[in-house]
């Protein structure tokens, strides 16, 4: 899948994983529910992440660092 202009722009963004990640589930990037995978392990329902990627019709995310 192609990423359209969107989804690009939304890499480097926060976000807060709005299901736990293990490791596909749903994120919130400015209010709105994107499909998404953790780039490594799970991440927790609520935990805030860093947008990374889009591959395959889903956003790339890993944990944002403490």
């Amino acid at each position: 899948t192609v990423a359209t202009e969107r989804e690009r722009s939304l890499i480097g963004s926060e976000c807060v994983a709005a299901t736990i990640l293990r490791p596909a589930g749903k994120v919130i990037v400015d209010g709105r529910n994107y499909d998404a995978v953790s780039q490594f392990g799970y991440i927790e329902k609520g935990q805030a992440a860093v947008v990374v990627d889009y591959v395959n019709g889903s956003l790339v995310v890993k944990k944002k660092d403490a």
